[in-house]
C-alpha cells in the first residue's frame, strides 16, 4: 500500500480508475446533514488531482475531468418512503424510511366528525337523514299509499319508477359489497361501523340514490348484514361482482316479483328478495341474500323504497324515464314454421314443412295466415314475423299482424299493423313492439296476387 504523502490527505492513493462519471445513472441518494456537505465537497477536490489516479497522465487527466462532476450531485433526494395502515388504529395512516420504524403520516379520525370523506357531508347531514327517516315512519300507517305522495296508477310510468328504484338498489348494494370487500383486504374490516358509515353513505350517493335512502340500507346493513357479508366475502371476487349479467339477472328478478301495477306490500317486498333456488356460490345469491337479511329488518327500508318510488314517479310522468324493465317480465317463444307449426293454427292456406304457411296462387288474392289463440287474456310486448315474398311482377306484397280481443281473431283489434314490401325479399322480418293489453289471439299475414307466391315463415312472440 502507497503511505499518504500528508497526513490529511482524504484518501489512500493512488486510486483505480472508475468508468462512470459521478453523475452517470444509476444514482443512489446520500443522506447527510446540510452542514457536513462543504466539507464533503473539500474532501472531494483532491479528486482532482493527477497523482490521486493511477495511470499515465492522459488516464489521470481523464479522471480529473470526471471528478469535477462531483459537485453536481449535491441535490435534493427523494427517500424511499414506505406507507402502510396502522395495525393499531385503521385510521391512521403511517409512513417509514427502513419499513421497521413507523411514524403517523394522517389521522383521517381527526377530521371525521366534520367532514364527509368522499362526498362532502358531515355529521350534522347524517343526523338530517336520521331526522327525516323519524319522519318517513312516522307518516307510514301500514298501506304503502301513506308514505307516497303522488297518485301512483298502473301505467308505464309505474313500471319505470319500479325499474329505476331497484336497477340502482341492486348496483348500489354491489358496490357497497366490493368496497366492504377491498376494506377486508386491507386491514379495516372495522372501518363500517356507526361512526364511520358515511364513505359507505357515499357508495349509494354517488349512484344518484337519495341521502335519505342511502343511510336506512346503510343502516340496515349495520345490523344484519355486515357480519354475514364479512364471513363469506372472500369467496366472490370483485369481477363477479361487477359482472353486468349478474346485475341485471338480480334486477329482473326482484323486478319480476314486484311487477304487478300495484305499490308493494311489506311482505311482497321482503320475498322479493329470497334467494332460494339461486346458487350459493355465485355473485347473484351474494347480493340477493345481502337484500334479503336486510329486508326483514323491520320497515325503515321499505319506507325509504316507496319514498324512492313517489320521486321517480313524478320523473318518469315528465317523459325523463324509460322502463328498462321490460324484457324481465317477458316470455318470448319463438317457432320456426319451416319446421313446425307449433301451437299455430292455419287461418287461410296451409302449413307445410321446409317453408312455413303458404298458399297456392288463386284469384284474385294469395294469402298466406297463421293464428294463435290464448286461453286468457295476454299482453303483447313484441312480435317479430318472418316473411317471404317472393314475386318479381313489381306488384308489393302486404304484410301484417293482427291482435284481437277474442279467439279466432273475433271481437275488436288490439292492432291491425301492415306494410308493404316493394320488392322480392326471403325471410324478411317484421316487427310490432309495444305494450297491448287483453289480446286473446294474433295472426300473421301476407298478401299479394297472382303470380306471388307469399309464405309466413316463422314469428317470435313475447308476452308478459
Amino acid at each position: 500500500m502507497t503511505e499518504k504523502k500528508r497526513p490529511y490527505d482524504p484518501f489512500i492513493f493512488p486510486l483505480e480508475t472508475i468508468a462512470t462519471k459521478p453523475t452517470d445513472e444509476p444514482l443512489t441518494c446520500l443522506a447527510i446533514n446540510e452542514n457536513w456537505i462543504p466539507l464533503l465537497l473539500g474532501a472531494m477536490r483532491a479528486l482532482e488531482t493527477d497523482f490521486m489516479w493511477a495511470g499515465d497522465q492522459a488516464t489521470q487527466d481523464a479522471m480529473i475531468v470526471k471528478a469535477s462532476y462531483f459537485p453536481l450531485t449535491i441535490k435534493v433526494c427523494e427517500m424511499p418512503t414506505y406507507l402502510r395502515q396502522s395495525e393499531d388504529n385503521p385510521c391512521q395512516l403511517e409512513y417509514s424510511f427502513d419499513e421497521e420504524t413507523w411514524y403517523l403520516a394522517f389521522d383521517y379520525a381527526l377530521c371525521q366528525n366534520e367532514t364527509f370523506i368522499e362526498h362532502g357531508i358531515g355529521e350534522s347531514d347524517l343526523a338530517e337523514i336520521q331526522r327525516k327517516i323519524d319522519l318517513l315512519l312516522d307518516r307510514y300507517d301500514g298501506s304503502p299509499e301513506s308514505v307516497v305522495d303522488n297518485t301512483i296508477d298502473d301505467d308505464e310510468y309505474f313500471n319505470a319508477a319500479l325499474c329505476l328504484a331497484i336497477d340502482l338498489l341492486i348496483r348500489g348494494m354491489a358496490q357497497l359489497l366490493i368496497k366492504q370487500k377491498q376494506d377486508k383486504e386491507r386491514g379495516l374490516i372495522n372501518r363500517l361501523f356507526e361512526g364511520l358509515s358515511a364513505p359507505y353513505i357515499a357508495v349509494f350517493v354517488l349512484l344518484g340514490i337519495p341521502a335519505l335512502w342511502a343511510g336506512i340500507l346503510v343502516g340496515a346493513y349495520l345490523i344484519v348484514a355486515k357480519e354475514w357479508v364479512l364471513s363469506t366475502i372472500d369467496d366472490i371476487t370483485i369481477e363477479e361482482l361487477r359482472d353486468e349479467d349478474a346485475l341485471r339477472e338480480v334486477v329482473c328478478m326482484v323486478y319480476a316479483a314486484l311487477y304487478d301495477g300495484l305499490l308493494p306490500s311489506t311482505s311482497n317486498f321482503v320475498a322479493a328478495f329470497n334467494p332460494t333456488g339461486l346458487g350459493t356460490d355465485t355473485a347473484e345469491y351474494f347480493i340477493m341474500n345481502t337484500m334479503y337479511l336486510m329486508a326483514q329488518t323491520g320497515t325503515d327500508m321499505y319506507v325509504g323504497f316507496l319514498d324512492y318510488i313517489d320521486s321517480a314517479y313524478e320523473i318518469s310522468e315528465d317523459g325523463l324515464l324509460a322502463d328498462n324493465c321490460v324484457d324481465c317480465v317477458m316470455t318470448c317463444t319463438s317457432t320456426d314454421f319451416e319446421v313446425e307449426e307449433g301451437l299455430w293454427t292455419s287461418d287461410i292456406g296451409t302449413w307445410s314443412s321446409g317453408e312455413g304457411y303458404v298458399n297456392t296462387p288463386t284469384s284474385p288474392y294469395v294469402q298466406a295466415s297463421c293464428k294463435i289463440n290464448f286461453t286468457t287474456p295476454q299482453t303483447i310486448r313484441e312480435v317479430h314475423a318472418v316473411y317471404s315474398a317472393l314475386c318479381a311482377d313489381g306488384n308489393p306484397s302486404r304484410i301484417g299482424i293482427r291482435a284481437t280481443t277474442l279467439p279466432d281473431l273475433g271481437g275488436s283489434n288490439v292492432f291491425d299493423i301492415a306494410e308493404y314490401i316493394e320488392e322480392t325479399k326471403d325471410h324478411a322480418v317484421y316487427s310490432v313492439v309495444g305494450e297491448y293489453a287483453n289480446v286473446r289471439c294474433v295472426s300473421i299475414y301476407c298478401r299479394d296476387v297472382p303470380p306471388c307466391y307469399p309464405r309466413v315463415n316463422g314469428v317470435e312472440i313475447c308476452t308478459d
